[in-house]
């Protein structure tokens, strides 16, 4: 499969999952918390604030971060993780 394939097949694939993936939240038992960059140009605020709302997660903004928090700043992002398990 080369990468052309592999884009092709998850953008044509996307909205399933995701209805899939949407359905099934109430279903968790896990407690979540949502970790987004503040700066963010590919998802809104409003779209994560909308996530955290619906399954009442906590939501922290990594401030001056993107799309890429792991790339942006990797300590940062892992001390964030870290900290969800405390």
């Amino acid at each position: 499969m080369t990468t052309a394939d592999a884009f092709s097949h998850y953008y044509s694939h996307f909205t399933r999952d995701q209805d899939h993936f949407e359905s099934r939240l109430a279903r968790l038992k896990t407690p979540v918390k949502v970790v987004r960059g503040e700066k963010d140009l590919y998802i809104k605020k409003e779209m994560g604030l909308e996530f955290a709302e619906s399954i009442h997660a906590e939501l922290t903004l990594l401030p001056g971060i993107g799309h890429f928090p792991h790339l942006q700043n990797p300590k940062l992002t892992i001390d964030e993780v870290r900290a969800s398990f405390r």
